[in-house]
């Protein structure tokens, strides 16, 4: 296995990525989407099976995870990171890849699967129902509809990133 990190850019932006290549360079591409809190590093237990699958994997850090991919206008609404992912396969020369998206990355890759589906060849959600699906069973499961608010009080400026820092980010530990 030979693993490397790599740096992507969009618009200014630069993002690492942890690229892990086996024996076959031209092997078909997984990109791994992490979700939030999390970061790339949720993946590293699943790497070595895509790669006995015959798979390369690419697992980026998100926008805002890194200081040079935190943008000046603060955009890190889920169409940006749709517009991120599809920047960095254009970057690669990565025409159809297999997406897995965990949580928040579970988001972006429904909204960019939707946007762009000729660009992917399959795509696994971890712990993200299909948004469907989601606000369907919210009937049922009323609770959840509290449990997943994080997501939308993330998408609102300056407010999410205030009370993300107060008491030593509190609220980050909580989620």
């Amino acid at each position: 296995m030979k693993s490397s990190v790599i740096y992507l850019q969009r618009e200014g932006l630069r993002f690492s990525a942890r690229h892990y290549c086996g024996a076959e360079e031209s092997a078909p591409f997984v990109v791994c989407l992490h979700g939030f809190p999390d970061n790339a590093s949720s993946f590293r237990f699943q790497v070595d099976a895509l790669l006995a699958a015959g798979f390369q994997v690419l697992v980026p850090s998100m926008r805002g995870y890194e200081t040079e991919s935190i943008p000046e206008e603060n955009d890190f609404s889920a169409l940006a990171l749709v517009a991120d992912l599809i920047a960095w396969l254009d970057e690669l020369g990565a025409e159809r890849v297999h997406l897995v998206g965990h949580d928040w990355g579970g988001a972006i890759a429904y909204l960019a699967a939707a946007d762009f589906p000729g660009r992917f060849r399959s795509l696994t959600a971890i712990a993200m129902p299909h948004p469907g699906h989601f606000v369907a069973s919210t009937v049922y499961v009323p609770v959840q509809v509290l449990r997943s608010l994080y997501m939308l009080f993330n998408q609102v400026p300056m407010v999410s990133d205030y009370v993300s820092q107060v008491k030593d980010f509190w609220f980050l530990r909580l989620l």
